[in-house]
């Protein structure tokens, strides 16, 4: 039971959208699905994910999810081990911090033995 909203200002008014036809759920011109700075995106972590399906994996609530689950497993990729790895990477541009990425610029990289650094 709810009671009733004193000096309630709103009215209910109903609105019936024309009908499309040929409908193509599509962007807008322009528009491109990139990763993109401040934004989520799983896009970059395509090739570390593998969906599977499975009943009760998802627990809502406390209790286990009664219907199929679609759960997205997220592998991480092979750590760089040297810095020999890693030199390609000097002075471009990266986006870091999954989810939520910040741009990044690699001005050196350095491990134990060796050290590269962008000239400047």
């Amino acid at each position: 039971y709810f009671p009733t909203i004193h000096r309630c200002l709103v009215e209910r008014q109903s609105v019936d959208f024309p009908a499309y036809e040929n409908f193509e759920a599509k962007l807008c011109d322009g528009l491109y699905t990139i990763d993109r700075e401040g934004w989520s995106s799983l896009r970059s972590k395509r090739a570390f994910i593998t969906p599977t399906y499975a009943i009760g994996a998802v627990s809502v609530f406390g209790q286990p999810s009664r219907k199929e689950s679609c759960v997205l497993e997220l592998e991480e990729p092979a750590p760089i081990q040297s810095a020999e790895e890693a030199q390609k990477l000097v002075g471009q541009e990266v986006l870091v911090g999954f989810p939520h990425y910040k741009r990044a610029r690699v001005i050196g990289v350095a491990d134990s033995r060796i050290a590269y650094m962008a000239e400047e």
